[in-house]
């Protein structure tokens, strides 16, 4: 992976751009511990200053330093990310007469963007983000892959046009100021995650999944590029095999993040049976903590195969690194915190790629909500009299806080994926599942995907493990998985209970006992977070200082009968107190942006 820095100036001033650029690329450097490079252009309507954080994984480093020119010098690019289909696309473009005479897929994507433009985007396979420019056209390309693996902000005045892989290097630029976007902060208490129309900071928009902006003669047009697979999967089989050689780095040395469950499980197996040897990374609770059964689970299986596992042992003390810090992007996931540690142990075994099994479980219908909701739907068709009374009159859980008056799709889908602190929001705010001819669990799964896994689980990884230097990949994300998932009706992917399919081909491998056991997926146990930070005076003190300082965002009355009943039960409402102590923390340190250099 690495890191993009871009300012264009429309109008000329007295703002040094080559020590703003070098600001911006400064703030990325873990991005790209391998090198750094910059480039200046010229095209009278506009200036544009371009920076790069190499992390070299693709070929040898000499040829992978960027940008990366034509041999014309007319055309260049800057990348972030990986090609999986590059050696393909090198036939293609050999056919075509077109010599490349490197090694790495930046010169192949450059070569291709060049000879296709927008119309050959369909056909790039991997997790990128990228600016291509041709000086010649006075022409940019800027796009992000179609699963929104890899991020790409941007921001907007009327002198300067800015594009970052981290906010922090808009931040650092100090070409613009910024503020925090008090308006989307509903969102985040709703769903621990702001959608990808906005962001936390007011002025800072992020390129969608597949969103590709090309700048032709300065003249702005945005287009979504859909994935092309060029061919089908009948099989699962089929499918991971295409996929997991595709992703899985062949001459190079990896890890594999495992939890003990399905997809970490698989991947493992795969890697196995065609002759690679990962290493190993895994957390380790204390044995009284609820997450000791995924511990006793890897154990298990690396016992069955014969691997050593590198444990990242986590303990009751000293609790409060365990919370994200003041700098990290608004997100109220703690797996970022895990992620993070499991990425500092692989860059300390001087490893650059970490394995993750993430996405499958919102192409296969993989979490509970799943299995709830595709329960929900069935007994509402059968009895919607009887489940209408029960969601409005009798206490589920949590569910006691959603207040339903009815039993449509898309208010259970909602309370299914809301936080309790949806209804203390001074304005509260709803993605909706997408429109479209779908049934409503087929919905479900596409609002995880679009939203929950690009905006929490894959902006939180990459942020996570680059932090480290370390490039997360995702074989699971793969199209050749997508396409095969996305011909087999949601309903049967889940089958029973939850990702059938995949549960079965992992029972083939390691045993049902495995297969069918528990698993509460990637994230710090509430008993790991002492009462140094949940303590009921803490908790008082924090819903305190929300209600005075921030009245905008919370409605005062909702939030105090929240947290009148949940201080006397902090660890059943662990989600929301995480929530609220991510927020105040985030909102203390990003008054003014660490880094910042304003003018």
């Amino acid at each position: 992976m690495c890191g993009i820095s871009v300012i264009i100036r429309k109008i000329t001033d007295e703002q040094d751009c080559s020590a703003a650029i070098q600001r911006m690329v400064n703030s990325q450097k873990h991005r790209g511990p391998d090198g750094e490079g910059f480039h200046y252009l010229n095209w009278e309507t506009e200036e544009i200053w371009l920076g790069h954080n190499l992390l070299s994984i693709t070929g040898s480093l000499q040829n992978a330093n960027q940008p990366f020119l034509s041999e014309d010098e007319n055309c260049g690019i800057i990348f972030n990310g990986e090609i999986f289909n590059y050696e393909l696309l090198r036939k293609e473009l050999s056919h075509a007469g077109i010599k490349i005479t490197g090694d790495t897929d930046t010169e192949v994507l450059l070569a291709w963007v060049r000879q296709f433009g927008r119309r050959g985007l369909k056909r790039l396979e991997g997790m990128f983000a990228f600016v291509f420019w041709d000086s010649q056209k006075r022409l940019l390309i800027i796009h992000r892959d179609g699963f929104g693996i890899k991020p790409l902000f941007y921001a907007r005045n009327k002198n300067y046009l800015l594009f970052a892989s981290e906010t922090t290097a808009l931040f650092a630029s100090g070409l613009m100021n910024f503020q925090a976007n008090i308006s989307a902060l509903p969102y985040f208490l709703t769903y621990k995650f702001i959608p990808g129309h906005l962001t936390a900071w007011t002025g800072i928009r992020q390129l969608l999944p597949g969103e590709c902006i090309e700048f032709w003669e300065s003249k702005p047009m945005h287009y979504t590029i859909p994935g092309e697979l060029t061919a089908k999967f009948d099989g699962l089989k089929e499918a991971m095999d295409a996929a997991f050689s595709a992703v899985i780095p062949k001459n190079q040395d990896f890890g594999l993040a495992m939890s003990g469950g399905i997809d970490s499980g698989l991947i493992l197996s795969w890697c196995l049976e065609h002759g690679y040897k990962p290493q190993i990374f895994s957390i380790r609770f204390p044995e009284n903590t609820p997450l000791f059964a995924d511990t006793a689970a890897v154990e298990a299986l690396s016992n069955s195969i014969g691997f050593e596992v590198n444990w990242v042992d986590i303990s009751n003390a000293d609790s409060i690194k365990y919370l994200s810090s003041a700098g990290d992007p608004l997100i109220a996931d703690s797996a970022m915190v895990l992620t993070k540690l499991i990425a500092n142990a692989a860059n300390e075994k001087g490893l650059k790629i970490l394995i993750s099994g993430a996405g499958a479980d919102e192409w296969f219908g993989g979490y509970r909500r799943h299995q709830f909701f595709k329960r929900w739907l069935s007994f509402r068709g059968r009895f919607p009299v009887l489940l209408k009374f029960i969601s409005s009159k009798i206490p589920i859980g949590k569910l006691r806080w959603m207040n339903l008056k009815s039993n449509e799709p898309e208010e259970i889908w909602q309370a299914a994926v809301s936080t309790c602190l949806k209804f203390v929001n001074k304005e509260p705010l709803q993605i909706p599942l997408p429109a479209g001819e779908f049934d409503f669990l087929e919905k479900a799964l596409r609002w995880d995907q679009q939203h929950y896994l690009v905006q929490d689980i894959l902006f939180m990884t990459d942020y996570a493990c680059m932090q480290h230097g370390i490039e997360g990949r995702f074989p699971f994300l793969h199209p050749a998985i997508t396409d095969y998932a996305s011909g087999i009706p949601a309903e049967i992917r889940l089958g029973k209970g939850r990702k059938e399919i995949l549960t079965n081909e992992f029972a083939r491998r390691f045993g049902t006992k495995l297969a069918l056991r528990k698993k509460q997926g990637l994230g710090l146990p509430s008993g790991i977070i002492n009462e140094e930070i949940f303590s009921i005076e803490n908790l008082q003190a924090c819903a305190k200082e929300l209600t005075l300082n921030y009245p905008e965002i919370v409605e005062a009355e909702s939030f105090k009968k929240f947290c009148d009943a949940a201080i006397k039960h902090p660890q059943s409402y662990f989600q929301e107190w995480y929530s609220i102590t991510s927020l105040l923390r985030w909102l203390k340190g990003n008054q003014n942006p660490e880094g910042a250099a304003f003018p």
